[in-house]
């Protein structure tokens, strides 16, 4: 990164930072680069909501947001999951309870962290994940610095919003499930059949989940009928619905 770019005004560089992002690429820089991006007054500027500095702040701040969260809560880690405080999981856990659907992109998850209570939700192993974000309800991003001492830059900004969403689609399109391993091994689904459910999550039919996967419709089929016995259902709203009940640990 050149001194020029590290002089750009604060919300054009975290709109580019981000938009980069969103191309599975690695920016070149990450908004702990900014030197007003490390600190609270940045919350001052046109576009940024907040500056959450250090682990106690950024858990109250998130406390704080929590209770709005009614759809959806998907986070993005540049490194590998290995550790949730309580905090974390208390939050988790509440929005689970009010039917939130989380979802969650890693390069890798730790075993310890796949057997404890905050693998909830949709887990997903991503090929690349250049940038740690969390987006609640498609309108609220929280970016990580990425600094020793953590800090979380809230940004409402629309650009910044659809920037975010659409990067993490496109983990969506790419990654593959996680299964912690505290769930129900009555019911285990295989490599496949997790691939299948989330691509028919997302809207895709059985000819687009076979393209995609290199198989047939009449596979797709098949897998479908084995996981809907499994589950007891009878039709496939009724296993969309056991799927992601499933999928929270519920």
């Amino acid at each position: 990164m050149t001194d020029e770019s590290a002089l750009k005004a604060p919300m054009p560089f975290l709109r580019e930072t981000i938009a980069i992002a969103a191309t599975l690429e690695t920016p070149e820089a990450v908004p702990s680069t900014h030197p007003l991006l490390c600190e609270r007054s940045a919350a001052d500027i046109s576009g940024i909501d907040a500056i959450w500095m250090g682990e106690h702040e950024a858990d109250r701040g998130m406390a704080s947001l929590e209770p709005g969260c009614r759809d959806s809560l998907r986070r993005v880690s540049r490194i590998p999951r290995s550790y949730s405080s309580e905090h974390s999981t208390m939050l988790n856990a509440r929005s689970l309870a009010r039917g939130v659907r989380m979802d969650g992109f890693a390069p890798a998850y730790t075993d310890a962290y796949l057997a404890g209570p905050n693998a909830v939700g949709s887990l997903a192993k991503a090929p690349r994940t250049p940038l740690s974000l969390t987006v609640l309800d498609r309108r609220i991003v929280l970016v990580g610095t990425g600094r020793n001492d953590p800090a979380l830059i809230v940004a409402t900004d629309r650009s910044v919003v659809r920037s975010a969403n659409r990067y993490l689609d496109r983990l969506a399109e790419i990654s593959v499930p996680i299964q912690p391993s505290w769930r129900s091994k009555a019911i285990a689904p295989t490599y496949r059949q997790l691939r299948i459910m989330a691509l028919l999550a997302q809207g895709a039919g059985d000819e687009s989940v076979a393209r995609v996967l290199g198989i047939t419709s009449r596979t797709v089929r098949a897998d479908v009928a084995e996981l809907a016995a499994a589950f007891g259902t009878r039709s496939r709203l009724e296993l969309g619905v056991a799927w992601a009940r499933w999928l929270d640990g519920r």
